[in-house]
């Protein structure tokens, strides 16, 4: 989050305008406390019906709740037009609150509709055009008279994401994660988050995983984000490992290359180099070309005197014939790691 000099000072102007009405400073005003009820109670009611066919009913419900905290809001700037809290939830309003649309009954996730359905259904959906483009501009007159605090900018960039500003989202978040030491770690965690929903718009999932991993160690309660990332794992290919044994006799059945893995129960860069290299897409693609076989030190000592292994992790290549190729000792980033076995594959 890149504080300005000239955010600093409207903040100076801001804080220094005059002093607030008395107690004025004690509880939110009855407009702000309304519109935050109403906004409450419209997320959650989306949230247990996003993307589901809902009836006339739910469907006025929330446009109702909709209109009740964005007319709140706007009569509490009315009051106030510097009220930071009034515009910052007016534009929550316009841009996450759950309003009613009609959408061809394909696109809704309800595969159970009989045949004699409509073809259309209504939904709640978050993030209209119209609605993103006031209440971004709603959230952006309150950031600067909060210059230095995360939880706005954080929900501006989620704002953002929700109304597809996919990359000033990104943008966003990335300047927050500069300032992690200012946030707190679920702050830092919510971060995180966001920078895994812009690698997900990209379909990029090894980027996603790596921000959803940031996620769950700054916040290890954060249940969503070890959900995401044990479904992404478990969608993830995988390297197919073989005994030594196994291995030796496909790879010269096949005539394939060989990479041999060593590795220990209490060696940390292979943990690291598991977590963060075998796993990536790319890398798991460049493995089908070898046959791999992994070797557990403390199970095989034959063979890490064998092969002259020293340190954890190793990796030794040979050819279909046990023709030493090539050997990376110790960890390497996943680019580097991936050139060096693409480097000694044997000429096709």
């Amino acid at each position: 989050m890149r504080v300005s000099p000239i955010l600093l000072i409207l903040a100076f102007f801001a804080l220094s305008a005059g002093p607030a009405a008395p107690g004025a400073a004690a509880q939110p005003s009855p407009e702000l406390a309304a519109a935050e009820k109403a906004y409450e109670q419209n997320v959650a009611l989306g949230d247990a019906l996003s993307e589901k066919p809902v009836d006339a009913e739910k469907a006025a419900r929330a446009e109702r709740l909709f209109q009740e905290a964005l007319a709140a809001a706007h009569a509490c700037i009315a009051q106030d037009t510097r009220s930071v809290e009034a515009h910052h939830l007016a534009g929550l309003v316009l841009c996450t609150a759950y309003r009613p649309v009609t959408v061809p009954s394909a696109d809704a996730s309800d595969k159970d509709l009989a045949e004699d359905e409509p073809e259309t259904v209504v939904i709640l959906r978050r993030g209209a055009a119209t609605d993103c483009e006031e209440g971004l501009a709603e959230m952006r007159a309150a950031l600067p008279l909060k210059p230095t605090d995360p939880e706005y900018y954080l929900d501006y960039a989620e704002a953002l994401s929700t109304c597809n500003e996919l990359a000033a989202c990104e943008e966003q978040a990335l300047a927050l994660w500069e300032e992690r030491p200012t946030m707190s770690n679920q702050q830092c965690a919510r971060c995180a988050c966001l920078l895994a929903d812009c690698a997900r718009s990209r379909n990029e999932p090894d980027v996603e995983m790596r921000w959803l991993r940031e996620a769950v160690r700054y916040d290890p309660q954060n249940a969503e984000a070890a959900q995401r990332l044990a479904a992404l794992a478990a969608a993830q290919p995988k390297i197919v490992w073989f005994s030594y044994e196994a291995g030796k006799a496909l790879a010269e059945s096949e005539q394939k290359p060989m990479l041999i893995y060593f590795t220990a129960e209490w060696c940390g860069w292979c943990r690291k180099l598991e977590r963060d290299v075998f796993s990536r897409g790319d890398v798991v693609a460049c493995s089908k070309r070898f046959v791999c076989i992994k070797v557990d030190q403390a199970d095989r000592r034959d063979l890490v005197a064998a092969f002259k292994v020293q340190a954890y992790p190793t990796a030794v290549v040979l050819d279909h014939t046990g023709r030493d190729l090539h050997r990376i000792t110790g960890y390497r980033p996943a680019a580097q790691y991936l050139a060096e076995l693409q480097n000694a594959l044997p000429p096709e």
